[in-house]
Order: structure tokens, then C-alpha cells, then sequence
């Protein structure tokens, strides 16, 4: 395999994972772009611990060949107080004085990494993004993700795969 060869390979695997990203930033872009921004209060907070044995199994020793792999993740559930946005334009237009009108209630999970679990306590309010169809995301995490242009993101992700081809293709 000469050098172009693997380069092109390694283009084409990275163009792969590209997908996954373009995906996550489409998410990111739509909170974004739609999302509400608004408060919410944590009414309960708790992380789910799952272990899972790795190793050799067909290994029979007493000295033990496994290892356990544990992963945290961390969660709130919330309770978030959607506001009639329409009650008060119609206040703001008739120059009443700003009166909140409560919509709806939604109580909600969301999954947050642990600096965020570790910042805030049950009872305290924390910023969030919400979308029309009850997704809901903290500020802080919705900042901490990787975004790129989704667009943009497409088009490299093309010219990584096409250059990857024709570096294959035209090793010779």
C-alpha cells in the first residue's frame, strides 16, 4: 500500500466520523435557531452508574482476567413553567401593565456532564433551551458541545471522501 493509498483510506475513515458530528451539529443548530430560552427549577438530580464486565471469559482462573468498566452519567429532572407568549404581546400591544400567564407546566430529565451536576443543588434554578415538541437542553451544555455549520460540515465532509477516493484510485 503506498502512502497515498493510506492517506486516502484515512481521508475516507475520517469523512465517516464526520457524519456523526454533522449529525449532532444539526441537533445543536436547531436549539439554537428555534429553541426558547427560558429557567428552569431542579427538583431532583441523580447519575445512573452501569458497569460492564470486560475481558477474556474463556479464561477459568481464581486469579480473575476481568476488569469492570464503569460509566456515569448524570441527570436532573426539572420542572420548567412555560409562559403565554401571545397573552402578552397582547398585553404589551394594549400597554397593559406585564402580567406572566402561565401556559403550561412540563417536568422534564435532562442529562447534563458532571461539572454542571457538581455546580448545582436540588431547588436552584438553571438556564435551559426548550423547543416547541418539550426538548429540553441546559445553556451550559448546549454550549459546551461541538458545533460546526451544518453546511459546511457537508461540503468538507465530500471533498474529505471524493479526495479520499481519487487518492486511492489514482495511486498508480
Amino acid at each position: 500500500m503506498t502512502k497515498l493509498s493510506l492517506l486516502g483510506s484515512i481521508l475516507i475513515i475520517l469523512s465517516v466520523f464526520m457524519i456523526g458530528f454533522i449529525n449532532q451539529s444539526f441537533k445543536v443548530d436547531k436549539f439554537k435557531k428555534e429553541g426558547t430560552e427560558g429557567k428552569a427549577r431542579i427538583i431532583k438530580k441523580y447519575k445512573k452508574e452501569t458497569s460492564k464486565r470486560w475481558g477474556n471469559p474463556t479464561i477459568n482462573t481464581t486469579s480473575g482476567r476481568y476488569s469492570y468498566i464503569r460509566k456515569s452519567d448524570y441527570y436532573y429532572d426539572v420542572i420548567l413553567f412555560k409562559y403565554d407568549e401571545e397573552a402578552q404581546q397582547k398585553q404589551s400591544k394594549f400597554k397593559l401593565p406585564k402580567i406572566l400567564t402561565l401556559k403550561e407546566t412540563l417536568t422534564t430529565t435532562i442529562p447534563v456532564d458532571k461539572s454542571i451536576y457538581d455546580k448545582y443543588e436540588v431547588g436552584e434554578e438553571i438556564e435551559i433551551v426548550y423547543l416547541k415538541d418539550n426538548s429540553v437542553i441546559s445553556k451550559e451544555m448546549l454550549k459546551s458541545l461541538l458545533y460546526i455549520n451544518p453546511l459546511t460540515g457537508i461540503i468538507i465532509t465530500i471533498i474529505m471522501f471524493v479526495s479520499g477516493v481519487l487518492l486511492i484510485i489514482l495511486k498508480k
